[in-house]
């Protein structure tokens, strides 16, 4: 509601007579207010400066405003709540299917862990074809796993855990690794910081093996 693109467009709008009509996908894009009867005010303002409010499903024009007001507000209320709902019962039912997804053993989105692969497999669980990073296809029955793919990353993956379980500590762990001249699992790859790119170095990183040695996956959780 104190967006300064939506500020401005409701204002240019109301004030450059040569604007007919604000157009919107639906109302939730417009706004997704707190305070209901403060958007519906703001909209009526708009549509009484003389613009039409368009949405996929319909028009709210000056003369359909002017000779039922009472009926738009009501209306216009209800679609606001309805749209307020609507966002938190979305999530709940993404939620809902990532937990039932992974309880299945089957990727949930993200890169595969080091050493891992994306792997498609069919209906029966079988292999298809590796997947790359970001790669997608949609095929009927056919989901993603991470399966086993490098086994020397895997092998210095256990590594690292057998020094984690005799109580070595991340820095001293990373710190190793790179003595060993192992690279780290985002060598190669080009990351932006602070507006520019570079290549990543393969240095290991304490933050990063905490991250592989405190794995959901590879922990069992």
């Amino acid at each position: 509601m104190r967006r300064a693109g939506f500020l401005k467009i409701l204002s240019d709008a109301k004030s450059d007579k040569t604007v007919s009509h604000v157009f919107v996908f639906k109302r939730d894009r417009l706004a997704r207010p707190q305070d209901l009867l403060e958007m519906m005010n703001l909209e009526t303002d708009l549509i009484k400066s003389g613009v039409t409010l368009v949405t996929h499903d319909r028009s709210y024009t000056p003369e359909e405003l002017k000779a039922n007001e009472m009926c738009y507000l009501i209306t216009g209320l209800v679609e606001y709540q309805e749209y307020g709902r609507f966002s938190p019962r979305l999530g709940d039912r993404i939620v809902f299917v990532q937990q039932s997804m992974a309880t299945h053993g089957l990727s949930t989105g993200g890169r595969a862990p080091y050493g891992f692969g994306r792997a498609l497999v069919d209906a029966t669980d079988g292999f298809v074809q590796w997947l790359d990073d970001g790669e997608t296809i949609r095929r009927a029955g056919h989901h993603v796993r991470f399966l086993p793919r490098d086994m020397n990353k895997l092998g210095h993956w256990c590594m690292m855990l057998e020094w984690r379980e005799q109580g070595q500590s991340c820095k001293r762990i990373a710190a190793r690794m790179n003595q060993l001249g192992i690279p780290s699992p985002d060598v190669g790859r080009i990351r932006r910081d602070h507006g520019s790119s570079h290549l990543v170095p393969g240095k290991w990183h304490p933050n990063t093996v905490r991250d592989l040695v405190s794995n959901p996956i590879i922990l069992g959780i």
